[in-house]
């Protein structure tokens, strides 16, 4: 018999039995890791974290969806998009998300909703976690691991009801149609008050050279010289240049708007225009900036509302 091949066999086996037993070591030592006192804390903080993060997020997308005054059907059909919207404004607006936004604007008491938002939804995070963290040593990692949209859309509710939100919400929204419809009148009034004096300009036969239109202009103020529009005006400017861009380069499909701009005098039932596609879009906008005034967020004085106009109106996205 060979000795030398029977040793070679017998080392193999040997080997492959301690690298089996290494592994099972290597496996047990990860568990024991995995499941010690340390990363289960760090897991919980984590999880306690982003359940946080999650309601304020949520607060403030119910408060947008219900503020905007858009048709029931439209916010079914949109709902998800809506739910996105006020998160991606504060994103697009000033780079940060929603939770990094309201924290800095916690830090500077200004606005009372934020604190009580954030003193809230900590508080439904610690209530979650209160039972684990008094029984840590006896759970599982994996069970500190918070996964339930429903219990999260229940306590969303619940800081809703605590911070009136649907009133807060129904404020939002008055105020936002009446604006809406008010630019609407004006629009008109002024579309009227263009055509009285070009039909009043083309019987002066004074009136006979550009110069001369442009002098009888601004002496009626018509020039749109040092012109400054209102914030939903400015809104609605950057709106339509916003779906004309998306027009002219073939991106915008159809889109349904399922009636819901019937309360504003436009009826359409099925596939907006491109001008009632920039108003619904005016419409949302100027919901997030009602939002940021009414819960304080920013402070809106007149220069910050004629800047907000101006870049609206003027400033290439």
């Amino acid at each position: 018999m060979d000795t030398t091949k029977l040793n070679e066999s017998e080392n193999k086996v040997i080997d492959f039995i301690k690298s089996v037993e290494a592994e099972k070591k290597n496996i047990q030592n990860e568990k024991d890791f995995n499941n010690s006192i340390e990363v289960k804390l760090r897991v919980m903080n984590k999880e306690k974290d982003k359940l946080k993060k999650d309601l304020i997020d949520g607060t403030l997308s119910n408060i947008f969806v219900k503020s905007v005054p858009l048709s029931d059907d439209y916010k079914v059909a949109y709902n998800n998009e809506l739910k996105d919207y006020f998160g991606n404004f504060i994103q697009n607006r000033y780079n940060k998300d929603v939770n990094t936004y309201v924290t800095e604007v916690n830090s500077k008491k200004k606005s009372p909703f934020v604190g009580k938002l954030l003193e809230a939804a900590g508080e439904k995070a610690e209530e979650v976690f209160k039972d684990k963290a008094l029984n840590i040593d006896d759970i599982k990692t994996d069970e500190l691991v918070f996964n339930s949209p429903e219990d999260t859309s229940k306590k969303i509710d619940i800081i809703g009801k605590d911070l009136e939100v649907d009133e807060i919400s129904d404020i939002i929204n008055n105020n936002v149609k009446e604006t809406a419809i008010s630019e609407i009148t004006r629009a008109k009034k002024e579309k009227e008050r263009l055509k009285e004096v070009e039909a009043e300009l083309a019987k002066d036969i004074n009136i006979d050279s550009e110069e001369k239109i442009e002098e009888a202009l601004e002496l009626r103020d018509m020039t749109g010289k040092d012109y400054t529009p209102t914030l939903f005006e400015g809104v609605m400017i950057g709106s339509t240049n916003k779906i004309n861009s998306l027009v002219n380069s073939g991106q915008l499909g159809n889109v349904n708007i399922y009636g819901t701009l019937a309360e504003y005098g436009k009826f359409t039932e099925a596939v907006g225009t491109p001008e009632e596609l920039a108003f619904i879009e005016s419409i949302k906008e100027y919901t997030c900036l009602s939002m940021l005034k009414a819960l304080k967020l920013e402070t809106f004085n007149i220069d910050y509302v004629n800047n907000l106009a101006n870049e609206y109106a003027y400033t290439v996205k």
